[in-house]
């Protein structure tokens, strides 16, 4: 009965690996900042249902899926509709374009959906997209979170507190900084004596 109890109800996933979001700008509110994904799934794919057909990114002030998410302030600008290329090194067919989906409405998380979706991946596959948004208006750090589902059903019912069954999952931290401007005088006569 203890271990009933206990249960979060979020389903097991195994972590992604070797996950990154690079930031092209890291200023506070700064606009249309191209975030950079990369990571290495955990569950290879044997068969079509473990195809990738789903992934979420959802930017939040804690990195622990299944946990209640507090968007960051001022965090806006993420497409809800339209293509991305998805990529997976070493496997044929590779971009796959996704569709993003706003099931819930705002523009703090990206939903990509594809029905056919990534097949053949290996735990050796590095996966790749971008996509624009504007940076939190405060200074500090964020956190994006990652899932991956192998249906499009499973993504677009996403929600933080209860992800639902999922394949892999992680969590990337980032952060907004203060922009250094270094700028030198020199004038327009020197003399020495």
């Amino acid at each position: 009965l203890l271990p009933a109890l206990m249960t979060s109800g979020v389903a097991s996933a195994a972590p992604v690996t070797e996950r990154r979001i690079t930031l092209s700008s890291s200023a506070v509110s700064a606009a249309s900042t191209t975030y950079a994904v990369s990571f290495k799934p955990a569950t290879s794919t044997g068969n079509a249902a473990d195809d990738i057909k789903g992934i979420v990114v959802d930017f939040c002030t804690s990195p622990l899926i299944g946990t209640a998410c507090t968007n960051p302030t001022g965090m806006s600008g993420i497409a809800t509709s339209g293509t991305f290329a998805v990529t997976h090194s070493g496997a044929t067919g590779s971009p796959v374009n996704f569709t993003a989906q706003n099931p819930g409405g705002g523009e703090d998380r990206l939903i990509l959906t594809d029905s056919t979706g990534l097949d053949v991946i290996t735990t050796s596959n590095t996966i790749s997209f971008s996509f624009t948004a504007t940076n939190p208006s405060t200074l500090g750090s964020f956190y994006a979170r990652i899932l991956t589902y192998n249906s499009t059903a499973g993504a677009t019912s996403y929600a933080p507190g209860t992800p639902g069954t999922h394949l892999d999952d992680g969590g990337v931290a980032l952060s907004t900084a203060n922009q250094l401007t270094v700028s030198a005088r020199v004038q327009e006569q020197l003399q020495f004596c």
